[in-house]
């Protein structure tokens, strides 16, 4: 793939051994041809407390800790859906370089202003002398306006995004460029931090009084996601593999991070090149490809079977959002805040502004 596929020559292996070995043949009611054992599971709490002790103490956090990471969301309306892929940043994507008609919505031209603001990214840090992940590509073609057309006029297609520059989009996303990535943490106590303060935040209601807060958020939940990531990386040298890929920079050189124990997702897509097409279509009647903007619980779907309790590769656990601050004030005793996860002065202002809505909060909803 023009130098950005890392497979290699890495064996490819049946996942039906291994997993018979791991849990007996017997623990299956059915076995596909493509291993599809696994499931997605949402569990429901009436409160905090009853997941904090059904999960975190004695439930599937704590049985294979280290086998998941988690992302937590404030309410059950977000989809996990990258920044780069959602409709509403569409201007941010293309910064007034839109394509003609509805050629904005395809793959082609996604990636390519994806890559564009990569480029970009890149040449304004390293003009600034920041540390940045090195790509060879960009540098090839450091001084040409049209650098980003390498790709389009390689005779093969491309993996996107390439191993090369998924450290950089990382980098990029971390300080809020939109980017086909999303955070996680291997920490779930992180992950209930970002989920009750951003709920906190976002509840606009709190200069009212408590009743009219309770009413807008009838219904709503704050999420907290829990992806088995190890047994897909596993499942990557297998015939089951699942295109989604993780990355997890190098700490020591963001604090923040550090901290946080970031990691990133991305879902792997093939771009086919330009002549590849032509060779396909010889009349020249092609088609662009659609974005495909399917959250990554759906994009999981077609991989796994739902029959089967044994292996759940993603969990949606939902709480309801008006037991934000019981969250927030629970993660606060356990050592989690601004200060701690953005360590410098900056986060140290910042969790006196978020203590400052948490109890505002607090008490509108005693």
């Amino acid at each position: 793939m023009d130098g950005f596929s890392d497979t290699g020559s890495i064996p490819v292996v049946s996942i039906k051994g291994f997993l018979d070995r791991k849990v007996g043949k017997a623990s299956f009611c059915k076995q596909s041809s493509r291993g599809e054992l696994m499931k997605i599971k949402e569990v429901s709490y009436g409160c905090f407390n009853e997941f904090f002790q059904k999960e975190i103490y004695d439930g599937v956090i704590t049985k294979f800790r280290g086998d998941y990471i988690f992302r937590g969301q404030p309410t059950n309306e977000w989809k996990l859906t990258p920044s780069a892929l959602r409709i509403d940043n569409r201007g941010k994507l293309f910064r007034g370089h839109e394509p003609i008609a509805d050629q904005w919505d395809t793959e082609e031209w996604q990636t390519r202003a994806e890559l564009q603001l990569l480029i970009d990214f890149y040449k304004s840090a390293n003009n600034s002398g920041l540390a940045i992940p090195y790509s060879e590509r960009i540098s090839k073609y450091y001084l040409n306006m049209f650098s980003g057309l390498d790709f389009d006029i390689s005779p093969v297609g491309h993996i996107w995004p390439p191993t090369e520059l998924t450290h950089l989009a990382a980098l990029a996303q971390h300080y809020g460029v939109i980017t086909r990535l999303l955070d996680w943490t291997q920490d779930i106590f992180v992950s209930l931090y970002f989920a009750s303060k951003d709920a906190i935040s976002r509840g606009g209601c709190a200069t009212d009084n408590g009743e009219s807060c309770k009413r807008q958020w009838q219904g709503d939940t704050i999420v907290v996601w829990a992806i088995w990531s190890s047994q897909i990386q596993f499942l990557s040298r297998t015939t089951s593999a699942i295109p989604l890929k993780f990355i997890v920079p190098p700490y020591n050189e963001n604090p923040n991070l550090n901290a946080q124990k970031g990691v990133l997702s991305y879902w792997e897509i093939y771009i086919e090149s330009t002549l590849e097409k032509m060779n396909k279509y010889p009349n020249g009647d092609f088609y662009l490809t659609r974005t495909n903007r399917q959250s990554l619980d759906e994009l999981l779907q077609p991989y796994l079977q739902n029959e089967s309790d044994e292996f759940v590769v993603l969990y949606k656990f939902n709480i309801p959002v008006t037991e934000c601050c019981k969250i927030y004030e629970k993660v606060m005793q356990f050592g989690y805040s601004a200060s701690t996860l953005f360590p410098g002065y900056y986060g140290v202002a910042r969790q006196l502004e978020e203590d400052f809505s948490f109890y505002k909060l607090s008490e509108k909803l005693r």
